[in-house]
This record gives C-alpha cells, sequence and structure tokens, in this order.
C-alpha cells in the first residue's frame, strides 16, 4: 500500500487562526435582532449553534428568508469586512505557519467567509499559502469544494490533507471527506500551536 505522508495543513480561518467567534456572536444578534425581530440572545444562540456555516445558510436555519435574508446578510458582510482590516494574526500563527513549513509543509486557509471579506486583510496572504473562502455564485465553500479544489492546485491526495478546526461543525463536515480532521482551541492560545505540531510531527513520522 502507497504510502500517505501529509504535505497540507488546511486551517479553518474563525476560532482557529482569528479569536472572532464572540464579536461575531454579537454583530449577528444585534443585526438579526434588528432586521428579523428575534430577540438578541436567542439570535446569539442561534448563530452560535450553526457557526462555521456560510452566514446566509445560518440565516436560513434560522428562518430567514427572501429581503429579510439579503439584508441581514449584507449588513454582517459589510460589519466583518471592517473588522478584518484591523484583524492583526498573533505571533503563535506566524510561528505555526512558518514551523509547519520547516517540516515540508504548505499551509492555506478555508473559510466560509465570503472571498470579498477575507481579501480585506493583506496579511493572509503573507502568511498562508493561500486562502480558500466562499463564492456564494459558484457554490465554493469550505468541505468537499475546497477539498477538491485544493487536489486540483497541488496534485495532492486527500488523505496528504490535515484540517484543522474548532467546531463540531468542522470536524463533522471533514471527517468523511478522506482527510485527518484534527480538533483545536484556537492557534492563538498559549501553548495549542506547539500542541498541533507535535501532532503533525507524529503524523509525519508514522504516516
Amino acid at each position: 500500500m502507497q504510502e500517505c505522508t501529509p504535505r497540507v495543513v488546511l486551517l479553518d480561518f474563525d476560532g482557529t487562526v482569528v479569536d472572532t467567534m464572540e464579536w461575531y456572536a454579537d454583530a449577528a444578534s444585534r443585526i438579526i435582532e434588528e432586521v428579523a425581530g428575534i430577540p438578541r440572545e436567542e439570535a446569539r444562540r442561534l448563530y452560535l449553534a450553526t457557526a462555521g456555516r456560510p452566514f446566509r445558510e445560518q440565516l436560513r436555519l434560522m428562518g430567514l428568508r427572501g429581503e429579510a435574508l439579503e439584508a441581514a446578510a449584507s449588513r454582517f458582510e459589510e460589519e466583518k469586512r471592517a473588522m478584518l482590516r484591523r484583524v492583526t494574526l498573533s505571533p503563535e500563527v506566524e510561528r505555526f505557519a512558518a514551523r509547519a513549513r520547516e517540516m515540508g509543509l504548505q499551509v492555506f486557509l478555508s473559510t466560509n467567509n465570503e472571498c470579498s471579506v477575507v481579501s480585506s486583510n493583506p496579511q493572509l496572504t503573507r502568511v498562508f499559502d493561500g486562502v480558500l473562502c466562499h463564492d456564494p455564485e459558484t457554490g465554493m465553500g469550505k468541505g468537499e469544494p475546497h477539498v477538491k479544489a485544493l487536489g486540483a492546485m497541488l496534485g495532492v491526495r486527500r488523505c496528504e490533507i490535515l484540517f484543522i478546526g474548532d467546531s463540531d461543525y468542522d470536524i463533522e463536515l471533514h471527517a468523511p471527506l478522506g482527510v485527518t480532521p484534527i480538533r483545536t482551541r484556537g492557534l492563538w492560545r498559549p501553548g495549542e500551536a506547539e500542541r498541533l505540531l507535535e501532532k503533525i510531527g507524529e503524523l509525519l513520522d508514522d504516516p
């Protein structure tokens, strides 16, 4: 049987690379309350329960449709765009990416943030080898579309991809795809990057 050694690390973004989930939950719950009348605490609970999905899909799961859905999505995307322009990656994240490259791996981001949102932060393309984002027009997004695109782009097999994410949704989405999913509490947390690098080292030593 041909060995399958990891060649690529595919990182979730929100909650994994940047500590944005609480800010997003605050902004989303305020907007949803104003647009759809769902009480803020309930909207916040629903947002966090569906985290990791494209925001429009989250809104559909909350029962929003039509103009209300588009109004909420547009406002949220604009606020995210402004926020991500100001986001700075922690030194732990930058060190993780550098160390992973020293181990012979390429490091990509996978996010269900819209492409227009993540492109507002040039630091991402400096630190990572590529950013895979969400395009509602084509259906590009986390999971199968990003894994398939990465394979076509780099010529890697699915078993050569490690996916790192922080949510149940992330792990459940990627576990059936033939990649190796790894759960994290967030790369910015003290000691977490080292723990993950040690885990990756073990996988490289024992494919």
